[in-house]
Parts: C-alpha cells; structure tokens; sequence
C-alpha cells in the first residue's frame, strides 16, 4: 500500500437535496448513545447535544476552556468567512470504530461551534476497503435514525464516483460521504508538484439551531 498523502485542502461538505434511489437500509450495531470519550478514544455522543465534550452553541472562548489544546485552522470563506475551523492538538482520532485522520470543530463567524467533521484519505486500491467501511457506518447511523432524507450512490465507468448519505434529526443532521479526488495537485517532500487521485471519506455532524439557520456545508 502507498504511504498516505495528507494535502491541505479547503473542503466544503454540500447538502444534496434531489431525488436519487434510497440505498437500502437494515441493522447494524448501532452508534453509542452518550457523550464521552474512553481511554481508547472511542467516542459516543447524543446528537442532539454536541459533538464528543462540546455542546452546540458553545462560544469558542468557553470551548476552550473545555479543549485548551484547539488550534485554528482556517476560515472558509477566506475573504469575509462564514466558519472557523479548528483542530485539536492532542486529538483522538479514533470515532466509531475507525481510526480517522482528522477531526475538525466548526465554529460560525459568531464564534459559536455548529459543526464537525470527521476526515480520512484513502488510496484508489484501497476503495473496496472504503466502501466496506462506508457501509459499516451506513448500516449503523441508519439502525439509529432510520432512512436517510437523501441517498446516492455512484459507482459506474465514466461517471464521479461517490456515495453519499444525509439524515435530518430535528435540528441537528448527519452526512456521510466517500468520493473521489481526481487529478488532485500535492508536494512531495522534495518540492515538486505532482497529480494524484485518491478517495476522500467524510462524516459530518451540524446543528442548525446553534446557527439559528440552516448550513450549507
């Protein structure tokens, strides 16, 4: 397996809301119920209360006081930004049964947390492998809050692959995503650029009443 390549991007996960053919949906082991995290990192949480130890509509001064090792990351916008991203120093990466590797907390221009992300990348001879473990978390959030609001998926010669999963539970949602990177541009540790694809795995958590709107991520 090629070593993995962590480029910095700026990602923006879009709601889809067409009408596309529902995947099917059965039981799986569904995903912890209460919010905290063991020695092992396993984290668990109730979506309608936060993400691991930070509650929606947190202010950033007072999440850091829960998190003292948050770290900015970027704006998104970068001119006139309508969300913080920040990363924990000392994170651990290990969330429903998977190693990831990043885990971003989402703040409003407010400076109010409304949303995380959850991020792997995976090598194209790994995508079997991905599609697997997309499935795994498919069947287990799906367990929990039944059908998605929308589902697709794409895995045909000549067409962006990707599949992709949203569910809308009151206030808060969840997206999952597992797409390609075509021809995406990276540097090497010895200065040059260079194109690679690779697939880019995603697990979103939002709360649209911390933002008192709906997110468009």
């Amino acid at each position: 397996m090629k070593q993995r390549v962590f480029p910095t991007v700026l990602m923006t996960t879009v709601l889809m809301l067409f009408c596309s053919e529902n995947v099917h949906s059965g039981s799986h082991q569904s995903l912890p119920e209460r919010v905290k995290e063991s020695q092992a990192g396993e984290s668990s949480y109730v979506l309608s209360e936060g993400f691991r130890s930070i509650k929606w509509g947190t202010r950033l001064v007072d999440a850091k006081k829960i998190y003292p090792d948050l770290l900015f990351v970027e704006q998104i916008p970068r001119t006139d930004p309508k969300y913080l991203y920040y990363r924990r120093k000392n994170e651990n990466k290990k969330f429903s049964g998977l190693e990831w590797d990043r885990i971003r907390y989402v703040f409003t221009n407010d400076k109010v947390f409304a949303a995380a992300n959850v991020e792997m990348r995976l090598e194209l001879e790994d995508k079997d492998k991905a599609i697997a473990q997309y499935n795994d978390l498919y069947q287990s959030i799906a367990a929990k809050y039944g059908k998605p609001f929308h589902a697709e998926k794409t895995n045909k010669e000549g067409y962006p692959f990707v599949y992709y999963s949203i569910w809308h539970i009151g206030s808060e949602g969840v997206s999952l995503e597992l797409k390609a990177l075509k021809d995406h541009s990276i540097y090497k540790n010895s200065g040059v650029e260079t194109s690679i694809s690779m697939l880019e795995f995603n697990l979103h958590f939002y709360s649209k009443k911390a933002e008192g709107k709906v997110i468009d991520f």
